[in-house]
C-alpha cells in the first residue's frame, strides 16, 4: 500500500457521516464537498443568512454562467455582456461591501478579544441608518 494510500484509508471516515432514514434505520454517506453544510445553512449558522439572501441569488447566476444570469447584465444595444462595470448594481454591492466589512471587523474582534472604536453596535446602528434597515437612533 502506497503512503497515499495509507493516509486516504487514517482519514476518509472523518468524510462519512450517518443519516437517518425515513423509515429509522440509520446509513452512512460521504461526504460530497469540503463542508457537509451548504452555503446557505453555514450562513444560517453564522448569523450571515441576510446577506446571504441579498447578494447570492444574483451573484451566483452571474458567477455561474447561467442564461438568467448572463441576460441580467446584457448590453440592450448591443447584445454583449455589460463590460466594464456599470452602475447598475452599485447600491447592492455596496451594501453587501458594508455588511461584509461589518462581519470581518466582527470577526476579528472576537479572534483578538478585542474591542473596536467606534464599537459594533454603533457600527451596526450606522449601517442600518445608512441603507434605511431600520430607523437610527435619536441623538
Amino acid at each position: 500500500m502506497t503512503a497515499d494510500e495509507e493516509e486516504y484509508q487514517r482519514v476518509k471516515d472523518m468524510f462519512r457521516y450517518k443519516v437517518t432514514n425515513p423509515d429509522g434505520t440509520e446509513r452512512t454517506v460521504k461526504q460530497d464537498s469540503w463542508c457537509r453544510d451548504n452555503l446557505f445553512q453555514r450562513a444560517e449558522k453564522t448569523g450571515t443568512a441576510q446577506s446571504y439572501r441579498t447578494v447570492m441569488p444574483s451573484a451566483n447566476q452571474i458567477l455561474h454562467g447561467t442564461i438568467s444570469g448572463w441576460i441580467r447584465e446584457m448590453d440592450e444595444e448591443s447584445g454583449r455582456i455589460e463590460y466594464p462595470p456599470t452602475h447598475k448594481w452599485g447600491g447592492e454591492a455596496l451594501i453587501a461591501a458594508h455588511i461584509a466589512l461589518l462581519q470581518a471587523l466582527e470577526t476579528v474582534a472576537l479572534a483578538l478579544n478585542a474591542a473596536p472604536s467606534p464599537g459594533i453596535e454603533l457600527l451596526k446602528e450606522d449601517f442600518h441608518a445608512i441603507w434605511g434597515e431600520k430607523p437610527a437612533p435619536e441623538a
